[in-house]
């Protein structure tokens, strides 16, 4: 079981981001279940008629000693991973919703949170980061991202954004 980001969690995070000064900022975490070690032994068979060497390695397998995408297990142990990476650089998981991360930084805050393998984040107006924003660039720092540019009608996590800058909302939408 791994904690993964809910409607309700990027929901916050937006609430947030629409604070006047206020950025969104988003990322994908390029080959994320690379990155975590495998908590337990798994064991692969050779595909027939694909065999490493010659015919008689045929009833040989393997053990992955890392992770790969497809692997049940992925996704919790890159989370549990990335909890670990994000800790190291003073980011803890709310006890209230463990999908989101937050930051003190000299009184300011700085909010993120964890899709599967794609990050999202915002970040108080006086926090000292990029134009990326401080989440983002923190989780890039750990891991190798392909950056988002967040523009209107942009779709952030399978949700369609409407930003409406004068009345300072921002509205998700299936489609």
């Amino acid at each position: 079981f791994s904690y993964t980001g809910e409607y309700l969690s990027y929901r916050l995070i937006a609430a947030f981001a629409v604070l006047p000064g206020w950025t969104l900022n988003a990322a994908d975490i390029t080959t994320a279940f690379l990155y975590a070690p495998i908590d337990q032994p798994n064991v692969v068979v050779q595909l027939p008629h694909f065999f490493l060497g010659n015919q008689s390695h045929a009833e040989k397998v393997g053990i992955l000693r890392q992770n790969m995408y497809g692997a049940r297990q992925a996704p919790r142990n890159f989370r549990n991973h990335a909890v670990g990476q994000l800790g190291s650089t003073g980011y803890r998981a709310l006890t209230t919703n463990p999908a989101i991360f937050h930051q003190r930084v000299n009184k300011q805050h700085v909010f993120g949170s964890l899709f599967v393998d794609d990050c999202l984040g915002t970040q108080s107006p006086r926090v000292q980061c990029s134009s990326r924003g401080r989440f983002v660039d923190d989780v890039g720092s750990k891991f190798k991202l392909k950056y988002k540019v967040l523009r209107q009608g942009e779709f952030i996590l399978g949700q369609h954004t409407q930003w409406d800058e004068e009345r300072g909302t921002v509205k998700f939408s299936v489609e």
